[in-house]
Protein backbone atom coordinates (compact mmCIF):
# COMPACT_ATOMS: atom_id res chain seq x y z
CA UNK A 1 0.00 0.00 0.00
CA UNK A 2 1.29 3.43 -0.92
CA UNK A 3 0.39 6.15 1.54
CA UNK A 4 1.27 9.75 0.93
CA UNK A 5 -0.70 11.64 3.52
CA UNK A 6 -1.04 12.73 7.09
CA UNK A 7 -2.91 10.98 9.86
CA UNK A 8 -4.13 12.99 12.81
CA UNK A 9 -5.57 11.57 16.01
CA UNK A 10 -7.80 13.08 18.64
CA UNK A 11 -6.86 12.77 22.31
CA UNK A 12 -8.44 9.37 22.77
CA UNK A 13 -6.90 8.02 19.57
CA UNK A 14 -3.50 9.36 20.58
CA UNK A 15 -3.71 7.70 23.98
CA UNK A 16 -4.76 4.38 22.45
CA UNK A 17 -2.02 4.58 19.78
CA UNK A 18 0.70 5.32 22.36
CA UNK A 19 -0.40 2.53 24.66
CA UNK A 20 -0.59 -0.04 21.88
CA UNK A 21 2.78 1.09 20.51
CA UNK A 22 4.28 0.54 23.96
CA UNK A 23 2.87 -3.00 24.09
CA UNK A 24 -0.18 -2.27 26.24
CA UNK A 25 -2.89 -4.91 26.31
CA UNK A 26 -6.52 -4.20 25.49
CA UNK A 27 -7.24 -4.19 29.23
CA UNK A 28 -4.44 -1.68 29.83
CA UNK A 29 -5.82 0.60 27.12
CA UNK A 30 -9.38 0.36 28.40
CA UNK A 31 -8.30 1.16 31.96
CA UNK A 32 -6.24 4.14 30.77
CA UNK A 33 -9.11 5.54 28.70
CA UNK A 34 -11.47 5.14 31.66
CA UNK A 35 -9.05 6.96 33.97
CA UNK A 36 -8.14 9.74 31.55
CA UNK A 37 -11.63 10.56 30.33
CA UNK A 38 -13.83 9.41 33.24
CA UNK A 39 -15.95 7.17 31.01
CA UNK A 40 -17.58 3.81 31.61
CA UNK A 41 -15.91 0.52 30.72
CA UNK A 42 -18.47 0.05 27.92
CA UNK A 43 -17.56 3.43 26.42
CA UNK A 44 -13.82 2.74 26.66
CA UNK A 45 -14.23 -0.70 25.06
CA UNK A 46 -16.33 0.82 22.29
CA UNK A 47 -13.69 3.51 21.65
CA UNK A 48 -10.98 0.86 21.39
CA UNK A 49 -13.01 -1.34 19.04
CA UNK A 50 -13.89 1.61 16.80
CA UNK A 51 -10.28 2.80 16.70
CA UNK A 52 -8.96 -0.66 15.79
CA UNK A 53 -11.60 -1.08 13.07
CA UNK A 54 -10.60 2.26 11.55
CA UNK A 55 -6.92 1.29 11.61
CA UNK A 56 -7.69 -2.03 9.93
CA UNK A 57 -9.95 -0.36 7.38
CA UNK A 58 -7.20 2.08 6.46
CA UNK A 59 -4.66 -0.73 6.14
CA UNK A 60 -2.55 0.46 9.09
CA UNK A 61 -3.23 -2.64 11.16
CA UNK A 62 -3.28 -6.22 9.98
CA UNK A 63 -4.32 -9.34 11.82
CA UNK A 64 -1.89 -12.21 11.98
Amino acid sequence: MDFDGLVTLNGTGGLIWRMLSDGGSDADVINAVMAEYDVTRDAAESDLREFLLKLKGAGFLVSE
